[in-house]
């Protein structure tokens, strides 16, 4: 979004953190004069303007990605755009199915090939830098880097204070609602749950859409007083805050109206189908529910509250997808990657900031001025929680899932399930 300060806009040009261009744009907003403008570029040394233009560049640059219905556009604006600036730069792209990318990467790159950027979650980050699989930028970055990027996207690629990844986007679940069936959203989730009985009755209609999946519900862990790691980065999911979040969502499980699934395809279908009335999802799903349903009747909300935890805010992750340098491309082939990795966070970002939903974390990327839901997501990830880069969260995830899928199904009651996800995650830690 554009900076409102001019001290702060000179500082970020200056500092080389944002292009000529939005150096004009910026400026203009903040009130500097056309003068004191024409002044600055005056008087700024033309290396420090090259970024604006194509850079004399050429070689080749190899690029992994695991995008799913943002590929199509990617595809279609974002590499005629790089082969127009860059022309003398062969991008060379492969689209991985998303489940295959880590453990494809991870072997590639162990055995000294792989791409040159890889594009992917900032919980990858602390098992990539264990596995020694990709590089710190700090010094290709060079001061000012972090200043161009949302605060909570650098500390999301941030790990062992070093810098590992070019933030890309923001992301995080809210409340997704069809402005057919909820005329105002509910406030807890106790509320929730009323709205949701209420509609048990009609045919092929539901109140809620329960994905089984941890990373859906997550909020409700740390609202309930739980957590995955303690401060001193052990695996600290047994406690009395995970045993009440399970018993909070086996309620919701169990509430007339509710439709659980493990599949979160098969929860979206119905909400596109317009036979569900709310679900938890991230701005990723924007672009099918508003084709699918039209603009007017699709809207977004903050996660419920917890009521009986003195309407305890749900904290849901805050992931960042970035673009990692593989540790193996060195000297002018890294800078050639770094080049790509900024391109891509910013102008390629920005087609996908307006035609695909996604919240850009760079600042020089605009938000559509007729976004209806960006505030609301961005709301949303004020009260969230990092989403941890620490190595054992690759870990986390298997076992966490099944935790609830135990409780839901009436395997395991929760104290017991809490206490086998444990064991099986410092099991593998070991």
């Amino acid at each position: 979004m554009p900076e409102s300060d001019p001290k702060k806009v000179l500082d970020q040009f200056l500092g080389g953190s944002i292009s000529r261009r939005s150096f004009l744009r910026r400026a203009a907003a903040a009130g500097l004069s056309a003068p004191a403008i024409a002044a600055v570029l005056a008087a700024t040394p033309a290396a420090s303007l090259a970024q604006d233009a194509p850079a004399d560049l050429s070689g080749e640059v190899t690029f992994w990605h695991g995008l799913g219905t943002e590929a199509e556009l990617f595809n279609a604006q974002c590499v005629p755009a790089w082969n127009q600036k860059y022309p003398n730069v062969k991008l060379n792209v492969l689209q991985v199915p998303f489940d295959q990318l880590q453990n494809k990467y991870n072997t590639e790159a162990s055995a000294g090939g792989g791409p040159d950027v890889l594009l992917g979650p900032s919980d990858w980050i602390g098992a990539y830098v264990e596995a020694d699989v990709i590089k710190p930028i700090d010094d290709l970055a060079g001061e000012g880097f972090a200043e161009g990027y949302n605060p909570t996207a650098i500390e999301g690629v941030t790990f062992e204070d070093q810098i590992y990844g070019v933030p890309q986007n923001i992301n995080g679940v809210a409340l997704f609602y069809n402005k057919d069936l909820v005329q105002n959203p509910p406030k807890t989730v106790d509320e929730l749950m009323a709205m949701a009985s209420e509609m048990s009755g009609q045919p092929d209609r539901y109140g809620f859409g329960l994905i089984s999946n941890f990373y859906s519900n997550v909020g409700y862990l740390y609202g309930f007083g739980g957590q995955v790691f303690d401060d001193e980065g052990n695996v600290a999911l047994d406690s009395e805050g995970t045993v009440e979040f399970l018993n909070f969502l086996k309620k919701l499980k169990e509430t007339p109206g509710v439709f659980t699934q493990a599949d979160q395809g098969a929860v979206e279908s119905l909400f596109k189908e317009g036979k569900l009335a709310m679900m938890f999802n991230g701005p990723w799903f924007e672009q099918a529910a508003v084709e699918a349903l039209g603009e007017e009747k699709v809207g977004v909300a903050i996660l419920p509250t917890i009521g009986e935890k003195d309407n305890a805010a749900a904290k849901p992750f805050v992931g960042v997808t970035s673009l990692y340098i593989n540790a193996n491309v060195e000297d002018e082939q890294a800078e050639l990657a770094f080049e790509f990795a900024r391109w891509f966070s910013t102008e390629c970002t920005q087609m996908l900031v307006d035609e695909a939903g996604q919240l850009p974390a760079s600042t020089e990327v605009e938000l559509p001025a007729d976004d209806p839901f960006a505030a609301t997501f961005l709301q949303q990830y004020e009260s969230g929680v990092p989403l941890p880069s620490n190595p054992k969260m690759s870990l986390v995830w298997t076992p966490a899932g099944d935790m609830i899928t135990k409780v839901l199904e009436g395997q395991l009651p929760p104290q017991e399930a809490v206490k086998e996800a444990q064991e099986t995650i410092e099991k593998a830690s070991s």
